[in-house]
């Protein structure tokens, strides 16, 4: 959106390669927050999933996000490193839609961040997967050349460090970088 000339000032995305795509659109990038991927299931875990090679079962219905996006580059990472095979069902194009399929029961399982994951408590379960398996996700915010406001971007940016942001994000969930 930034490369098709979106309005905006500033920019966090949800993963370091992302904004190193658009390094020749934005100032110095500063890690605000992270994150970690989980195992969505559907509320109570009816399918008993336990682990990542859980998800290599054929019989179970996992959903993954496109390689192309930040969510998916995590899982595909992970799901490599632990050599584990999964054949999803579908891949989709952003974190909610993955999150949306396991609410809906359209799948059985879909790894996203533990930030989704906690905001549909009462549709779906997350399963941990412990840190020697995981992925770090690091989110970089960045104020945008083309900036029309680019004093308050910029404050906004600074801001995103100061530890009332850094409250309200560990309230939702993420992590400190």
């Amino acid at each position: 959106q930034v490369k098709q000339g979106a309005p905006a000032d500033a920019l966090v995305t949800a993963d370091t390669k992302t904004m190193d795509g658009l390094s020749g659109e934005t100032g110095t990038p500063t890690v605000i927050a992270e994150n970690r991927l989980v195992i969505a299931v559907g509320e109570g875990n009816p399918e008993k999933v336990e682990n990542l090679k859980d998800l290599s079962d054929t019989k179970l219905k996992v959903v993954l996000a496109a390689p192309e996006v930040p969510v998916g580059r995590y899982s595909k990472q992970i799901l490599d490193a632990q050599k584990i095979a999964v054949k999803p069902v579908s891949q989709e194009p952003n974190v909610r839609a993955v999150l949306s399929k396991v609410e809906l029961g359209e799948a059985d399982a879909g790894l996203v961040y533990r930030t989704d994951a906690e905001t549909a408590p009462d549709k779906v379960d997350a399963i941990g997967i412990p840190d020697a398996e995981n992925a770090v996700a690091s989110y970089p915010a960045a104020t945008l050349k083309g900036s029309k406001h680019s004093e308050a971007a910029a404050a906004f940016v600074a801001w995103l460090s100061t530890s009332a942001a850094q409250k309200m994000l560990q309230g939702a969930g993420f992590q400190q970088p």
